[in-house]
């Protein structure tokens, strides 16, 4: 075993320096490459104001998992827990190796839970968890005096490409969690050896190999700008730092989970629609949807949808971004806005976007949402001619009530673990979002006008939502 002392001196100095990265324009391809250490580390795709939004193309890994049910598809090899193709290109998951040990006691995520450590009782391991045990300590790689486990393969963030390798917060996250049950129930100290080393990471910063953006802990790690802020890795990586904490009583791992608890208390309201949870901080791309429905004696003269220095205007002039003809769709208006300024975000600008509709006759009713496939999420915005769409609107939610419940059940843990009771409410709110979802009986395109702020004829344009805690 290695000597405890020179690992602790290690965990209490200082975090590693960030590196330079660099980026590279090709404006004859629509990319901006991004480059630390002389490698590409994403790729993001842009357009210019004026022209429909391009997204980043599959990578051959979310083509391959979309045919995964079929005959010249991927399979899970067994032995090493990588998606094989059968040309013999493997795609390789690093949290495969944690969920693979925690699946025979655990089918059901949401009981992944802290109890299973304070209740832990030395047994024998199973096959398969002695299977992703090899997994784990054979696909480590060192960065910074620390180890990560890699993805193998290129993914989409939406309209960027993170480019292998790369770590996680959420796969670093669930193998510890499963050293740290490895250590519990055979009592060998190797495996609360490597989960040590592995905790390290949560100092190295994304520019040099990690996934920490200061206090923020990332999933799909990316150059400042682009960095999704993705709600599941980072509840959950401070979740498991505080059972490194109580497990090792090594301070480092407290001060840690208290600086990621203390960014998730600033900022957790950010993620809440008022109906549903964002997956992700960032937008979904810079392309705002906008629907405007009109009666036949209203005359619309100009639409201006604008973001900071980016704007989209919508007329019969042809200096205009789009014309009425190509937008119009029966009594409505499509539009589709491309706004460059909300690729690069941070969490210190939560600037709305502007709309303003120079109109006369009856009011037209606006519906908008993020641009996503068959438009899944609308909500009836406004009844007035000039308002704003909060940034909530156009991140990247999930529909998928397990998605969901995942959140609450992480916020309740987090809560049960900090005896903080801000987080027991949060909690206690997702899941009230989910019972109305269920109870929501209308139309799947429309569920979330039902569950958000839709306005009765009777009522008042929708005022500034108040996004504090």
């Amino acid at each position: 075993m290695k000597n405890w002392i020179l690992v602790l001196a290690t965990l209490l100095g200082a975090c590693a320096s960030e590196r330079h990265i660099d980026t590279i324009r090709i404006a004859d391809e629509g990319r901006i490459i991004y480059r630390s250490d002389d490698r590409t580390i994403a790729e993001l795709y842009e357009t210019e104001p004026g022209e429909p939004v391009a997204f980043a193309p599959p990578t051959s890994y979310w083509q391959a998992i979309a045919r995964l049910n079929q005959p010249d598809g991927p399979i899970l090899n067994p032995e090493s827990l990588c998606y094989a193709e059968p040309d013999g290109t493997s795609y390789c998951n690093a949290s495969n190796y944690g969920l693979h040990f925690l699946a025979p006691a655990n089918p059901d995520f949401r009981e992944r839970s802290a109890t299973q450590l304070q209740n832990c009782e030395p047994r024998e391991l199973t096959t398969q968890e002695l299977q992703a045990l090899i997994g784990l300590t054979n696909n480590i790689t060192e960065v910074d005096r620390s180890i990560v486990w890699q993805y193998n393969y290129d993914t989409n963030v939406v309209d960027f490409i993170v480019r292998a390798p790369f770590s996680s917060s959420f796969s670093q996250a669930i193998n510890i969690f499963s050293l740290l049950l490895a250590n519990c129930y055979t009592g060998d100290d190797q495996y609360l050896e490597l989960a040590l080393n592995a905790a390290r990471a949560v100092r190295v910063p994304i520019s040099r190999g990690g996934f920490a953006a200061q206090d923020f802990y990332e999933e799909t790690p990316a150059p400042e700008g682009l960095l999704p802020y993705t709600l599941n890795g980072h509840m959950l990586m401070v979740l498991v730092l505080y059972q490194m904490y109580e497990t090792t009583d090594e301070h480092i791992f407290l001060e840690r989970a208290e600086a990621g608890l203390n960014w998730l208390i600033q900022n957790i309201h950010h993620y809440d629609t008022g109906y549903w949870t964002t997956y992700m901080l960032r937008p979904r791309s810079s392309q705002v949807y906008l629907e405007v429905h009109f009666e036949e004696e209203t005359e619309i003269e100009r639409i201006t949808i604008s973001s900071r220095d980016s704007e989209w205007t919508v007329c019969n002039d042809e200096g205009c971004s789009q014309t009425f003809g190509s937008a119009r769709n029966g009594m409505s208006f499509r539009i589709g806005a491309n706004l460059p300024s909300l690729r690069h975000f941070t969490v210190d600008d939560f600037e709305p976007v502007n709309v303003r509709i120079v109109h006369t006759g009856p009011p037209p009713i606006s519906y908008s949402g993020p641009a996503r496939a068959a438009n899944l999420e609308i909500f009836e915005t406004s009844r007035a001619a000039e308002f704003q769409i909060p940034l909530s609107d156009l991140r990247w939610s999930n529909l998928s009530e397990y998605y969901m419940r995942w959140h609450a059940f992480l916020a309740a843990e987090l809560a049960l673990q900090t005896d903080n009771q801000y987080l027991t409410v949060v909690a206690a709110r997702w899941n009230g979002y989910i019972d109305s979802y269920l109870a929501d009986d209308s139309d799947e395109r429309l569920k979330g006008a039902v569950r958000r702020r839709v306005l009765s004829d009777e009522s008042e344009p929708v005022s500034e939502i108040d996004d504090q805690p």
